[in-house]
């Protein structure tokens, strides 16, 4: 990644190249992307950023995040892995990475030692980063390109155990899991501390990779957990970027040349436009040198638009091809474009075999960005980038055919012409021959005796001639029947291997694709989704990755996309959960149970599987514990627990293993606690607790950890007031209340931590009603109820959200009552609408245990009023 300058007053946009950081204050129109990278980066280790070629992922973080990041303290190290062979270790590249990085901006930094891997460098305890005001630097590894990994670095086999071997280290360092032979020698691990160290890593990676991840992510547990997906800009975006030359710009043109550049019709809403921003900014460049020519002072008009802007796609075409071999040229006019003028792609290997045509050049014209690779399914294609390309190409294209058409009909003139001056030729020796063989029988006439026994002679020879000429003709005629026919056959049969290989290609990207939708769907959107709760959206969007995976079964020996198929189910029991459908939601987890089993049975040291196999003996635990199924549920949490307690022995310094441990404590402690086994519970509670603390404490930045300690807290307070410890109680709800009050702050859209803090209140007011401070309690609860009654309206089909609402109702509506006497027509009213939502869900979906509970006394109240 450069830091040379390259935009100014005079040239604020750069064309195809990527903005570098010396180029901030010219970057625009990202944002929001901008806030939300960071929002990620502060919040876990590891941040994946993904998208389509050409939306500028390398100016977002050079231009856009690298600079908001140094003003945080940390020390931004970017990553373009070298996989060539001869190449230095992928390791030591990074460790020279970070060198480089930190002798440019004045840090200092440890000097690596010889052999030590990634995980040894961070973790060893003499180890710290110091900014030059002596304050602690957190390094921030970004790997830009990282799909590379997954193509230049398997090119060869030795690349591949390269390319693997570092993976794996990188993982270890993320996961913060200390190397199998640190492990091993107790004396040298004296030298390191294992505890979380202050990094952040980030890959950026084109989208159509994505699926190549499942492959590693068993060894990066979290991989995909923390991901931005960068979408084209839409018309307010691409007007900000127009805007940082405004001064060179004449009125009323921005919106012209976004429409342009986006290829949008005319009536096209300002919403429904997308750019690509590096054809925004080749555009913006062409029309900006345009100007230049006319003078400083000129401006980028609508004449000025009107006139290049075909000779600006034009020039681009003809500049990048200008020092190339032809064939190029028509590889890319006659396979890269329909025959009415549409992109078309083509698989590389047949690529390669046009002539011209090489890897390298076509490397050279992606990255010039003419041209785009897209793999599907293993099979790499090329294709041209943009389809506002396409009508120049076209008319290259029909301009190259009437050339070539005019020389051929040129070529043709001349062979005809060639033709008659040969016949002439022939006429006038056959008028020669004619002569002579009219004096030949002038003089045979004087000799006609002897002539007639040669004229028999000659007339029998000729005869035989004839039969003969005749006899080779119909030979002739025959081959080349025999000929003809062949060839017909074997054109059929390449008609026949290209449609079929065709056909493959097709299928093969189809699945491909259709993976691709898959994975966003089952992660991304669905995790967006959740955020906002809705529930009815993520119901039929699992239906059709369940029907997906139910048309497309695994193939023998493929367990990722078994495990993808589990998920599907996982999240189908959450969704059926969150609606109050119970025993659907149980027979869906236990489905998805079943698979991990045997997943986790034929891989036993497959740490990953059985994390997950952890996760659903939760998830049945869940609907166990809802359906009052106590002893159930506690028996499937002390087995997830007993996985959770041997990983995270096996690697005591990795914080997620150690935040997964935590969580069953507080699962088991739960149920304890149902039964009434409160010292038990409490226990539970505080192991959860002292976990998370820690883990916190090391993380303090870490939202998801700060959320955990949250619920950590709850437990403990919920034990202590039910052993009377109210004042104790108190003190661990606040606690809560304080870490929520802060996240719902810092997030206000996200619903998930909006209801945290709602229940957080309730919590409170119950701990206030209970200590007699009435007033303080109905402060608290109308603090809740206001949250409830926001999410229930924003999703009306989420039964959990549904009930929070009832119950935040009753309660309120009681405390109301108690609290003042002239109010209690409206505490009633209050209660009663509690009371009708659960009956209504009651009558849609059955209520749990709990929530039928809290109807029993919702009517008991409404019957003593």
């Amino acid at each position: 990644m450069s830091t040379t300058q390259l935009a100014d007053q005079q040239h604020p946009w750069i064309g195809l190249a990527p903005f570098t950081e010396s180029d901030c204050e010219f970057f625009a129109g990202r944002g929001e992307e901008i806030d939300e990278v960071l929002r990620l980066v502060r919040r876990d280790t590891l941040t994946l950023l993904y998208g389509v070629s050409g939306l500028g992922k390398t100016s977002l973080l050079q231009a856009g995040l690298f600079p908001a990041l140094r003003a945080e303290d940390y020390l931004p190290v970017p990553i373009r892995l070298d996989h060539v062979d001869g190449a230095a270790p992928l390791a030591q590249q990074v460790l020279s990475a970070i060198t480089k990085a930190s002798d440019t901006a004045g840090v200092e930094a440890p000097a690596p030692l010889p052999g030590e891997t990634l995980w040894e460098y961070f973790h060893r305890e003499s180890n710290h980063f110091w900014s030059p005001r002596n304050d602690i630097v957190t390094p921030f590894l970004v790997f830009d390109q990282f799909e590379e990994c997954f193509t230049l670095g398997r090119e060869t086999s030795g690349r591949e155990r390269r390319g693997a071997a570092f993976i794996t280290e990188l993982a270890d360092l993320v996961e913060n899991r200390p190397p199998a032979a640190l492990r091993g020698d107790p004396q040298r691990a004296r030298d390191f501390s294992f505890k979380p160290r202050p990094l952040r890593v980030l890959l950026a990676m084109r989208e159509d990779y994505l699926a190549e991840l499942d492959r590693i992510r068993s060894q990066f547990r979290a991989l995909g957990q923390n991901r931005l997906r960068l979408l084209p800009m839409g018309m307010p975006q691409a007007r900000q970027v127009i805007e940082l030359g405004a001064a060179l710009i004449a009125p009323g043109v921005e919106n012209r040349i976004v429409r342009f550049v986006a290829g949008s019709v005319a009536d096209a809403d300002d919403g429904e436009i997308t750019v690509a921003p590096a054809l925004l900014s080749l555009v913006l460049q062409q029309l900006n040198e345009r100007r230049l020519e006319q003078g400083a002072d000129a401006k980028i008009t609508a004449d000025l638009l009107d006139l290049q802007q075909k000779k600006i796609f034009e020039d681009f075409y003809l500049r990048t091809l200008k020092p190339l071999d032809p064939g190029v040229r028509t590889f890319i006019e006659d396979r890269l474009l329909t025959a009415s003028g549409y992109r078309n792609s083509c698989a590389l290997d047949d690529a390669l075999s046009c002539p011209g045509v090489t890897q390298p050049v076509l490397d050279e014209l992606v990255n010039s960005r003419l041209l785009a690779y897209e793999d599907r399914h293993h099979v790499r294609r090329v294709e041209i980038t943009h389809d506002v390309l396409a009508p120049v190409i076209r008319a290259s294209r029909d301009s190259r055919i009437s050339r070539e058409a005019l020389a051929k009909a040129e070529q043709q003139k001349a062979e005809a012409q060639a033709k008659e001056r040969a016949a002439r030729k022939q006429l006038i020796v056959v008028g020669i021959l004619l002569i002579l063989a009219v004096a030949a029988a002038f003089f045979g006439w004087f000799e006609n005796g002897r002539a007639n026994a040669a004229r028999d002679t000659a007339l029998a020879a000729r005869s035989e001639a004839d039969r003969q000429r005749r006899e080779a003709l119909a030979q002739k005629t025959e081959a080349e029947r025999q000929r003809g026919e062949a060839q017909k056959q074997q054109v059929a049969a390449e008609a026949a291997r290209t449609s079929a290989q065709q056909s493959r290609n097709n299928a093969v990207a189809a699945k491909r694709d259709a993976d691709e939708l898959i994975n966003f769907m089952q992660y991304d959107l669905s995790d967006r989704l959740k955020t906002v709760g809705r529930l009815d959206m993520m119901d039929a969007i699992n239906g059709r990755i369940r029907k997906y995976h139910k048309d497309h079964p695994p193939e023998a020996g493929d367990a990722n996309a078994l495990r993808e198929q589990t998920v599907s189910l996982g999240q189908r029991g959450d969704i059926l959960r969150d609606e109050g459908k119970l025993e659907p939601a149980l027979k869906s987890y236990r489905e998805g149970l079943a698979i991990f089993e045997e997943l986790a049975r034929q891989e036993p040291g497959n740490a990953g599987l059985q994390r997950d196999l952890s996760v659903t003996y939760n998830k049945v635990g869940d609907v166990q514990s809802a359906q009052g199924d106590l002893a159930g549920a506690l028996k499937s949490y002390r087995e997830s627990l007993v996985i959770r307690e041997k990983l995270a022995n096996q690697e005591p310094g990795n914080a997620g293993l150690q935040r997964d441990l935590s969580v069953t404590y507080n699962k088991v402690g739960d149920v304890q606690s149902a039964q009434g086994d409160l010292a038990g519970a409490l226990k539970s509670s505080r192991e959860s607790l002292a976990i998370f603390e820690k883990l916190a404490n090391q993380e303090p930045g870490n939202a998801g950890l700060q959320r955990d300690l949250s619920v950590t807290y709850n437990k403990v307070g919920d034990v202590q007031s039910a052993q009377g410890d109210l004042a104790g109680a108190l003190k661990s709800y606040r606690e809560s209340l304080a870490i929520r009050e802060k996240l719902a702050k810092q997030e206000p859209r996200n619903a998930g931590l909006q209801r945290d803090l709602s229940v957080s209140y309730n919590k409170v007011g119950d701990v206030q009603s209970a200590q007699g401070d009435l007033a303080g309690a109905l402060k608290s609860y109308r603090e809740s109820l206001a949250i409830f009654e926001k999410l229930a309206k924003q999703d009306p089909g989420n039964a959990g959200w549904q009930a929070d609402l009832a119950f935040s109702y009753w309660r309120t509506g009681t405390m109301l009552g108690r609290s003042d006497a002239q109010s209690k027509k409206d505490a009633r009213t209050m209660v009663e609408k509690g009371r009708d939502i659960l009956r209504e869900l009651k009558t849609r979906t059955g209520l749990t245990r709990q929530q039928q509970q809290w109807l029993d006394s919702m009517e008991a109240d409404l019957r003593k009023w």
